[in-house]
């Protein structure tokens, strides 16, 4: 006698399956796009789907580039979802998204565990970015002075808000921290001499030139070209061998068209100045050794040549006046230090399936 399944079993069994069926679309369709919807944590630390999705939006220009310039592949309507070497754009863009906002939330436990309280998570920061421009529009609107743009976008109020952390947890580490005394200050400013004290050396320079501007300080083209064809010629004497000094005085013997030689002096005290007026001789004088020549120039309505003449060590900062700068620094060190020691010990967990469907259209 054949068994008979009853109507009851048969039409649960189907409801079961209907029921996992919608549960896996759901599943696999379902985007996360709310801004309390967590895609992550760092050290339990929640990360907002929205504020991953801050994050890939810095990235997503430089995504696009990536791939244009390493693979020559254009945008289009596949362009996030096909692979390339293994990895679609889509996932090197969550991935490099996930880093950077993992880094940001790896400070923001580390302002609270100095005991600041100041941070932002990203729902509190969005509504002080919000209450900050209708702050500054109001502002505007009063007459009343504002300092920085009249209003913020996004990207911009997170850096100042982010920046403005690390200094107020730098400044809460050292207040933490022993006191820089005599000794630490100077095994840090050696270390640092080098890279940061150096002063810049002392060089004396001549500089050969044939100025083309007429009496009113217009250009005048004839003598122009008899300048170029001129300092072209002590060009190719010098690449000749034929010693600067010599052909420079010989020069201005024998021409006509108002040849000057000068003497210049570069330190410590005029590279700023040097460095902001005059960048490209700056740098040129930078690259040439003792006794070297330039290549023609063209600089202030002259064609000139330069020659090293003598350099000199110019020393290095003393450490009583960059007592300032080894606090910063020492601030800083700090700071790095605390945020590696985390950065080593720093569980993220992924929420795989929301990562897996985030949408990453704009």
């Amino acid at each position: 006698m054949r068994s008979t399944i009853p109507l009851r079993y048969l039409v649960l069994t189907c409801f079961l399956l209907l029921f996992a069926f919608v549960c896996a679309f759901l599943w696999i369709t379902h985007k996360p796009t709310a801004v309390d919807t967590i895609v992550a944590t760092v050290n339990s630390e929640p990360v907002q789907a929205q504020e991953l999705r801050f994050f890939m939006n810095k990235h997503r220009a430089e995504i696009v580039q990536f791939y244009k310039q390493s693979y020559n592949i254009e945008m289009s309507k596949s362009f996030w979802t096909t692979k390339i070497q293994g990895e679609a754009p889509a996932e090197r863009l969550k991935r490099l998204a996930l880093e950077d906002v993992s880094q940001v939330k790896l400070v923001q436990i580390l302002a609270k565990a100095t005991g600041l309280n100041s941070y932002l998570d990203y729902s509190a920061f969005l509504k002080a970015w919000h209450a900050e421009n209708v702050r500054r529009a109001a502002a505007v609107e009063k007459g009343a002075v504002i300092y920085g743009p009249i209003q913020y976008d996004e990207a911009m109020y997170f850096d100042y808000i982010h920046n403005n952390l690390i200094h107020q947890i730098q400044a809460k580490l050292t207040e933490q921290a022993e006191p820089l005394d005599e000794n630490k200050l100077q095994v840090l400013y050696d270390s640092l001499k080098e890279s940061i004290f150096k002063k810049e050396p002392i060089t004396r320079v001549q500089l050969l030139s044939a100025p083309y501007l007429d009496r009113n300080g217009n250009i005048d083209s004839d003598r122009k070209k008899l300048a170029e064809m001129a300092m072209r010629q002590v060009e190719s004497d010098i690449k000749e061998g034929i010693n600067f000094d010599v052909l420079a005085q010989a020069f201005i013997q024998q021409n006509n068209i108002g040849v000057d030689l000068k003497e210049r002096i570069l330190n410590d005290s005029t590279a700023r100045l040097d460095y902001k007026e005059d960048p490209e001789f700056t740098k040129e004088v930078s690259l040439l050794k003792i006794g070297e020549s330039s290549k023609l120039l063209e600089l202030d309505n002259a064609y000139m040549i330069i020659n090293v003449k003598a350099r000199l060590n110019g020393g290095y900062r003393g450490m009583a006046e960059v007592k300032d700068i080894l606090q910063l620094k020492y601030a800083e060190e700090l700071y790095h230090t605390k945020l590696e020691e985390l950065s080593q010990h720093a569980s993220i967990v992924k929420n795989e399936r929301l990562l897996y469907t985030f949408d990453v259209s704009p």
